[in-house]
């Protein structure tokens, strides 16, 4: 009788220490990197449009992804910039700051491997424009290194149902300082 009555108390002790899930954030229709005046914020919106939670953010934001394992969502710099944000949108507090190594900046978007477990950004190398895909581990979003995207400028990266993803390519060499781009020819007008 008594292993039964522990073994049922360890099944009530496993169901409470679950996982949180979206569920537990409000279930947002809409993730969004908003401005309000010369303020910007990281909010999660109803279908209706009202904010479950707000936070500032450091500068303007752009495109943020959600943990498909985990109420988690990142926060990037619109490109080129240096910050991305891990957010719990459950409880509406950051978790991790994310660095990249000297000489590297977030190109504003991102996406998280069909498991969860990684983070995938759009990065930018200064020279020459070379454009890496950066990967974080998702338990500490410690950046764990990059893989070729065999692209110049990689913008938007998407998950799609194979667990692979697409990268959408910008093609344009860009001067990290001052976002001059370096391999336009322009038109001629006739």
């Amino acid at each position: 009788m008594m292993t039964a009555r522990r073994g049922f108390m360890a099944g009530l002790a496993a169901l409470s220490l679950s996982k949180p899930g979206w569920a537990d954030a409000g279930n947002p229709a809409f993730l969004g990197a908003v401005r309000e005046g010369e303020a910007f914020t990281r909010q999660d919106l109803t279908e209706t449009g009202d904010s479950l939670f707000c936070i500032p953010l450091p500068a303007r934001g752009h495109a943020p992804d959600a943990n498909p394992a985990l109420p988690h969502a990142v926060a990037l710099a619109r490109r080129p910039s240096s910050f991305a944000l891990m957010i719990d949108c459950a409880s509406g507090r950051v978790l991790f700051c994310l660095t990249l190594p000297h000489g590297q900046q977030f190109d504003g978007h991102g996406c998280f491997s069909a498991d969860g477990a990684e983070l995938m950004t759009s990065e930018v190398l200064g020279d020459p424009s070379e454009g890496p895909i950066g990967l974080s581990d998702a338990s500490d979003y410690a950046h764990i290194g990059v893989m070729p995207s065999g692209v110049i400028g990689p913008r938007d990266l998407k998950r799609i149902d194979d667990g692979r993803i697409d990268v959408a390519n910008g093609g344009i060499r860009i001067e990290p300082a001052d976002r001059t781009k370096l391999n336009r020819t322009p038109c001629a007008r006739t």
